[in-house]
């Protein structure tokens, strides 16, 4: 799916969907405005299920992601719901609780869930991504933890693309 990035939203941010404090978000101020596709990468684990192994976003400019550079950024991704996002900057991280309805969180936590709702999670391992007009978020591959964040800009040292890596590729 795609969500839209504005010139005047502040770039990206990557973070759990319950995180509210600005200190546990990992912010890229200087990414490309436009359109931004996301893609998840999904890994067989055997007894434990399929599990999200990577949640990509690439701006509509990325022709051939083979030819992106990826830089590791310094502080990885922390996550304590057991999914995480690439979001637009303006988004209200933190807002609401998972059953509070029509919150952001209850929303994305509702796009994580698996099976979509309002079926209950009752299939150990199953997990999903999903995009909001906020951004994109998935299951985070094995639940809580820190994961790697990759960063490739373009030629004009913009944000072009975003991996958070949930599991070796």
């Amino acid at each position: 799916g795609t969500f839209s990035l504005e010139d005047d939203t502040g770039g990206l941010v990557v973070s759990d969907p319950c995180y509210e404090n600005e200190r546990d978000w990992v912010c890229l101020d200087t990414a490309a405005p436009g359109t931004w596709h996301a893609f998840t990468e999904r890994a067989d684990c055997g007894d434990l299920g399929l599990r999200i192994a990577a949640l990509e976003v690439r701006h509509e400019s990325v022709a051939n992601v083979r030819t992106l550079t990826w830089t590791e950024v310094e502080n990885g991704a922390g996550v304590d719901s057991g999914q995480c996002g690439v979001w637009r900057a303006d988004t209200p991280l933190g807002h609401g609780e998972a059953d509070e309805a029509d919150t952001f969180y209850n929303r994305a936590c509702e796009a994580t869930s698996y099976p979509p709702p309002p079926a209950s999670f009752s299939s150990y391992g199953l997990s999903r991504g999903s995009v909001m007009s906020e951004g994109a978020v998935s299951s985070s591959g094995f639940g809580d933890g820190g994961y790697p964040i990759l960063v490739a800009c373009d030629d004009q040292g913009r944000c072009a693309a975003v991996r958070v890596e949930y599991m070796e590729p």
